[in-house]
């Protein structure tokens, strides 16, 4: 356990050499005027619309419109319960030695209906959070909702100085060859695929025989792979259609989870050294 927490608390301290310099500020609670957040609405292919909000609509502004409709400020009867949830997720970055990352501001907002499938995300520097997610706060800090609100602030890290992350990604991960802009990906491939509100808009090219493989599954086909050697993406499924996704993590010192401290520390860990 001390070796793997030195691990972790040496890669990002890597990573965050200098204190960082946070200066943004939220100029809208919805992220209207985030250059991210049109930037990530602008990467949407509208065939997908409908698999981010309920809605029929095929324009870009309607669907703006609508999405911004979904985004609300976090209930008054929550907000004390997530402030404290922010100090008990600070103490444990400050445990790891990650006093530094504590310095940028968290912020919340809250999603209503079925918006992203009603998954916790980030736009920019917030973290957005489903109403029915938000149900389950109370005054009880439960890890599984703690390790979601230090999975979801470490993206928002991630997409402040996605440069030394990207420098780190080079220097250890051999396998990797390029990168390209989100908006370079083919609209045929856009149409067929969800994307993440957590992206970065940097997609990295696997050297793999220096090829490209396409794969069409037929139904009911079993596919597995090593997620951290292929590139991959999964394609939008239409109205009716199940799949079912899994991911294992591999775990280089494998320890028992006795305590919340554990189970923490190997999110961070696995978020930074292997990026799920």
């Amino acid at each position: 356990m001390i070796i793997t927490i030195t691990i972790i608390t040496i890669i990002l301290l890597f990573i965050f050499r200098k204190n960082p310099k946070y200066k943004k500020k939220i100029e809208d609670s919805k992220a209207n005027l985030s250059k991210h957040f049109n930037r990530y609405l602008k990467n949407i292919s509208p065939k997908v619309y409908s698999s981010k909000l309920k809605t029929t609509t095929n324009n870009s502004n309607t669907f703006k419109n609508q999405y911004l409709s979904k985004l609300r400020q976090i209930p008054e009867n929550k907000r004390k319960f997530l402030i404290n949830y922010t100090k008990t997720a600070n103490t444990y970055l400050t445990s790891a030695g990650l006093k530094n990352l504590i310095k940028i501001p968290t912020n919340y907002v809250m999603s209503i209906d079925k918006l992203e499938m009603r998954m916790p995300y980030t736009l920019d520097n917030i973290i957005v959070l489903p109403q029915n997610f938000l149900n389950r706060i109370n005054n009880k800090i439960d890890k599984t909702i703690l390790e979601t609100l230090i999975h979801e602030k470490l993206h928002i890290i991630q997409r402040l100085y996605q440069d030394k992350f990207n420098n780190f990604y080079k220097r250890f991960y051999s396998f990797l060859d390029n990168v390209i802009r989100l908006e370079n990906l083919p609209r045929v491939i856009k149409d067929k695929s969800m994307t993440n509100p957590d992206n970065n808009f940097d997609l990295w090219l696997y050297k793999l025989n220096g090829k490209t493989y396409d794969l069409k599954a037929k139904p009911n086909s079993l596919l597995i792979f090593k997620g951290s050697e292929v590139w991959h993406k999964a394609s939008a499924i239409k109205n009716g259609e199940k799949r079912v996704l899994l991911s294992m993590t591999y775990c280089d010192i494998c320890q028992q989870k006795k305590n919340m401290y554990d189970y923490i520390h190997d999110k961070i860990k696995n978020f930074v050294v292997y990026g799920n």
